[in-house]
């Protein structure tokens, strides 16, 4: 079954340094054999690497939107969804394209964009999914929190590598049943299997970096 990592960020994202040009040659080395491009806000980088794909390769045009109360992981979207919007907006937005949503790194510790309790619990009956593995994850524990939470609410399990560089790309990914459109996506994550390996904790120090040198070029220019 095709493997596919649905948690990927380009250089378009302003803490990724994975050249979009790059990706497809890295995916190759790592036995993947799709990516949901997930930019922070944008999908201009998702359009083109699905563009430019290699017969058999699955691009997924995807965006973590930055919500007032979190971010949201949107998949199939034919164009940006606006940052910002509270929780219930930015599902309507995603819904009004047809997208399928989920709930990145729900219970990440140290993460700013998590949703708060409340928030999740209010969201969780209105999405698709939840990532129940992020390799960017701290700890297991946050993985069991999410796998959890999905279970309770019968939600289909996601996973990722948030990858932010190209040597991350493969590092989680779902083994999946062929699917043609968001429908039959979701209904093969139903039975998709999981596969992950946690990355190493200098990856968050590469990101802080990445942010670091974005702000400086930004004052200099």
């Amino acid at each position: 079954m095709p493997r596919l990592d649905l948690h990927v960020h380009s250089s378009l994202s302003p803490d990724s340094i994975a050249s979009p040009d790059k990706i497809f040659r890295r995916c190759a080395r790592a036995g993947i054999d799709g990516v949901a491009i997930t930019d922070h806000n944008a999908v201009s980088a998702a359009l083109r690497l699905r563009a430019q794909a290699p017969a058999g390769f699955t691009v997924i045009i995807g965006e973590e939107v930055d919500t007032a109360e979190g971010e949201l992981l949107a998949y199939f979207l034919s164009e940006p969804v606006a940052p910002g919007k509270s929780l219930e907006e930015t599902v309507a937005a995603i819904r009004a394209q047809g997208g399928v949503i989920s709930v990145p790194h729900p219970f990440g510790s140290f993460r700013r964009g998590r949703p708060s309790a409340q928030a999740l619990e209010r969201l969780l009956p209105e999405i698709d999914m939840v990532e129940t593995f992020n390799a960017r994850n701290l700890f297991d524990s946050d993985d069991a929190k999410a796998l959890a939470a999905a279970k309770r609410h019968g939600k289909a399990c996601a996973a990722g590598s948030d990858a932010h560089t190209l040597w991350e790309i493969g590092r989680a990914y779902v083994e999946i049943p062929a699917f043609n459109g968001p429908a039959e996506f979701l209904a093969a994550m139903r039975s998709a299997a999981a596969h992950a390996r946690r990355t190493p904790v200098i990856a968050h120090g590469v990101t802080a970096c990445v942010k670091i040198a974005g702000r400086l070029r930004g004052l200099v220019e």
